[in-house]
């Protein structure tokens, strides 16, 4: 019996290949992903903070740093669509004394240099004013108000319950051990539930 061949397969069910898969299925593609997990998001995706960042901390110039600016702006469209818990709350970098703040400062820097919008470099006064619970030893603050905070667990269920509505295939406790290779080309790949076809592979692990 002839094994079906997929447009795409994506290794990995966590946030990326959830997002991947979902945006992949809007279009007439016949999709894999396979988990070796018993559910989705159970690797990184799950042990993560919650923190939308702003953009602030990553290297200027970086592909981190690019990637951090445009998918903290994506986010308002992603919850509204897939109705995931999210909220802007803005945050605050604290530097107690001289050296911190010095920190904080170089923060700004790179945060105007990386293109994080509406920034502050914040004084004792007003950061007591905006977080009276603030430790009263704090010299300032870096304001960052695209700062959020996310139900990172519940992003990974939306958008792969709505790529699944859409056509795609999830497999768990499928795990990936190798690729299947035709001269230098990837034409599918071995896990530990049989091989698996594609024209192309998406790893997310």
């Amino acid at each position: 019996m002839k094994q079906k061949k997929y447009d795409i397969i994506i290794i990995g069910a966590g946030i990326i290949g959830s997002m991947i898969a979902r945006v992949l299925s809007k279009y007439k593609l016949d999709i894999l992903i396979i988990e070796k997990e018993s559910d989705i998001g159970m690797g990184a995706s799950s042990r993560n903070s919650g923190i939308l960042h702003s953009g602030h901390d990553p290297i200027p110039g970086t592909l981190k740093s690019e990637m951090n600016i445009k998918g903290n702006k994506l986010w308002d469209k992603y919850a509204r669509d897939l109705n995931i818990p999210f909220k802007r709350t803005g945050s605050f970098v604290v530097a107690i004394g001289d050296k911190e703040f010095n920190i904080v400062k170089k923060l700004y820097e790179r945060a105007i240099l990386n293109g994080v919008p509406e920034i502050e470099i914040l004084r004792k006064n007003e950061i007591l004013y905006r977080e009276p619970k603030i430790n009263p030893e704090a010299k300032g603050a870096l304001w960052t108000p695209t700062t959020g905070v996310i139900d990172s667990f519940e992003a990974v269920v939306a958008a792969s319950e709505n790529a699944l509505e859409n056509g795609v295939k999830l497999l768990l406790n499928t795990k990936f051990k190798n690729f299947i290779k035709e001269s230098k080309k990837i034409i599918g790949v071995k896990t530990n539930n049989g091989d698996f076809y594609s024209k192309w592979v998406i790893n997310c692990a």
